[in-house]
């Protein structure tokens, strides 16, 4: 196989590369928003507002946060009581997870890069 034969090659195995970059982003997305959410902040790192009787809430969130790819885009996902607390129902807004149409904190954005470089290494063998 010639040279230039072997480049469109890997080329054509780009088809793939928005699927195969979420799914190697996602854990690592999911680790960096869970350090922000175990930290008590944002996801850009803004201290959540502390508990009425004081304190710091949310301890557990960062076991509530999950990352998944779903084809090319990583879904965040937040469960428990701590999505009242994302959406301010009721209680003081603290974000947990990244909001839709905001802007993608860096740690999540540097995480989504490392995934994508991940992918296109894997797919090209480094070239």
């Amino acid at each position: 196989m010639s040279a230039l034969d072997e480049f469109i090659s890997t080329l054509q195995g780009l088809k793939t590369f928005a699927s195969e970059a979420a799914s190697e982003a996602a854990p690592l997305i999911e680790s960096a928003n869970k350090k922000t959410a175990a930290a008590g902040t944002t996801p850009d790192g803004k201290p959540w507002p502390e508990k009425k009787t004081g304190g710091r809430p949310f301890v557990h969130a960062a076991d509530k946060v999950t990352a998944t790819a779903l084809g090319s885009v990583v879904q965040i996902r937040l469960d428990g009581p701590e999505i009242f607390g994302q959406y301010g129902a009721g209680q003081p807004k603290r974000v947990v997870i990244p909001e839709r149409g905001g802007v993608l904190p860096k740690d999540i954005a540097e995480a989504a890069k490392a995934g994508a470089k991940k992918a296109f290494e894997k797919m090209t063998g480094g070239r």
